[in-house]
């Protein structure tokens, strides 16, 4: 009698550790759910629930009958626990993300709407707008404005699908893209533009009962990749305002010269100068001429529209130089 009394108190006390253990993974579970509701992350309480159902199933040591089951199943937990935890980072890192968006958008005290809204501001920084909400991810702090005052221009980030082609089960393979602009907010002028593919879609796609969007994405571009090119397009366009800056603009006969004198320096026996050589020899006589300040869009284009030089493009027919040939200017007089 004393022994089976014995047995069964040694059988309760072991089930009070895993008692407590089932207590403490359901406080978890619900704080997890909470948090990924907040932050809208559902990998939170999806990782947690992977984690606590290795570490929970580990712990109470489930025993097989048979031993082979046993390895398996242990095996099985121990990759539910990585699997878990591999999820619950990456939520709680994009988690941190929205909510640090959230703080940033609130400490600065205006909308996104209200600062594309705005106009003649004599502000230096920048602030980032991506999919119509307020971030601060993609710039440094030296970049970033802090407050309404300081805000001279906007990075606009849009988030776009773009068809690449279709599946056999009916759906379209998609790529997801970064359209990536800087947009002046005194003249509202978009300064410089790009746009950031992401990777392809899946080749191949299977389609089964619970397969409801046959449809497949690509995996955009990191946010790293776009925080990069958010910083080239400031940087870019603020190293053009300072060479704008040193720049002394010629006459137009001073500028029309100065081209004429490249295009001499650059002739070959032909008599024609490859255009990638005369922008060569612009630069390195003025590291600071640019046609653009002389209401041009591009030295092609200036020499196309004006009679006094002759332009020769590739032959296209030819699928050499189609790809590869170059674009050659003459001088054709007045």
């Amino acid at each position: 009698m004393n022994h089976r009394n014995n047995e069964q108190n040694t059988g309760k006390k072991n089930m009070m550790p895993k008692k407590g253990l089932l207590v403490a993974g359901g406080i978890l579970m619900a704080a997890a759910a909470i948090a990924g509701l907040v932050w809208g992350q559902l990998t939170i309480p999806l990782g947690c629930a992977f984690a606590l159902f290795g570490i929970l199933f580990l712990a109470m040591r489930l025993d097989l009958e048979n031993p082979a089951y046993n390895i398996f199943s242990k095996a099985g937990f121990a990759l539910a626990i990585i699997i878990g935890c591999v999820l619950l980072c990456k939520g709680l890192t994009a988690g941190v993300n929205v909510q640090d968006d959230r703080n940033y958008a609130q400490e600065l005290g205006v909308t996104a709407d209200q600062v594309l809204a705005m106009r003649d501001s004599e502000g230096t920084k920048y602030v980032v707008i991506k999919d119509s909400e307020l971030t601060r991810r993609y710039l440094p702090e030296e970049y970033l404005a802090q407050t309404p005052d300081e805000i001279g221009g906007v990075v606009i980030i849009r988030t776009v699908s773009s068809r690449v082609g279709y599946y056999t089960n009916g759906g379209n393979a998609y790529r997801t893209n970064h359209e990536i602009s800087l947009v002046s907010l005194k003249t509202g002028e978009t300064l410089r533009s790009t746009t950031l593919y992401g990777e392809n879609p899946p080749e191949h796609a299977t389609s089964h009962v619970f397969d409801f969007d046959k449809d497949r994405y690509g995996e955009p571009s990191s946010d790293e990749k776009i925080r990069k090119n958010c910083v080239s397009l400031i940087e870019n366009e603020e190293n053009e305002q300072a060479r704008r800056g040193r720049a002394t603009l010629m006459t137009e006969e001073e500028m029309v010269e100065f081209v004429h004198e490249a295009i001499t320096e650059t002739k070959r026996e032909d008599g024609w100068s490859d255009i990638d050589d005369v922008t060569e020899a612009l630069a390195e006589a003025d590291p600071d001429f640019s046609i653009t300040d002389y209401g041009h869009e591009g030295l092609f284009l200036y020499f196309k529209a004006d009679a006094r030089y002759e332009v020769k493009t590739p032959d296209y027919s030819d699928p050499i130089q189609a790809v590869m040939g170059s674009y050659y200017v003459r001088w054709a007089g007045n």
